[in-house]
């Protein structure tokens, strides 16, 4: 598990222990905690996780991504840590916009992921910042968020 202050060898392995952290966090998060309305989802989104998380730590501890990735993925990393969540989707949308294909980065060999390696990828990425986000730092963007998580958990009729 990602420890803060530990020392990695490379951008990637750091990257990799930080996203695997989170992994396992939503793998062991209590499915009781989530709101009844919401724990379909959960469940589905874990599943899917899970199932594209590994391939997603693989191709970062096997150097597949470009330079121009892992930059993009240490910057949302950071901000994740200090809770700039806002700061951290804008990051993660110049990640994933854009129609070109996604160069890594294999040894001296240049790769390109299809479109639904790349969907996928982001998808796990996403998932793993709302995890982070919602559950592991809670913290409210603005004041009507709070308001209505308040109403969310207080409104026996939700």
């Amino acid at each position: 598990m990602h420890q803060l202050g530990v020392k990695h060898d490379t951008k990637e392995e750091e990257l990799a222990a930080f996203f695997e952290t989170i992994l396992t966090l939503m793998q062991r998060h209590d499915i009781e905690s989530v709101l009844p309305s919401r724990r379909e989802a959960y469940q589905r989104s874990l599943r899917e996780v899970t199932a594209c998380g590994g391939a997603f730590l693989s191709h970062l501890r096997g150097g597949s991504f470009s330079c121009h990735v892992i930059s993009a993925l240490y910057g949302i990393k950071s901000l994740l840590l200090q809770q700039h969540y806002v700061q951290a989707e804008e990051r993660y949308f110049e990640l994933s916009i854009g129609n070109a294909p996604w160069p890594t980065a294999q040894g001296r060999k240049l790769t390109i992921f299809t479109d639904e390696h790349r969907r996928r990828t982001l998808q796990t990425l996403k998932r793993l910042m709302t995890f982070w986000k919602e559950t592991v730092f809670p913290r409210f963007v603005s004041h009507g968020d709070q308001e209505e998580r308040l109403r969310m958990r207080t409104d026996p009729s939700l």
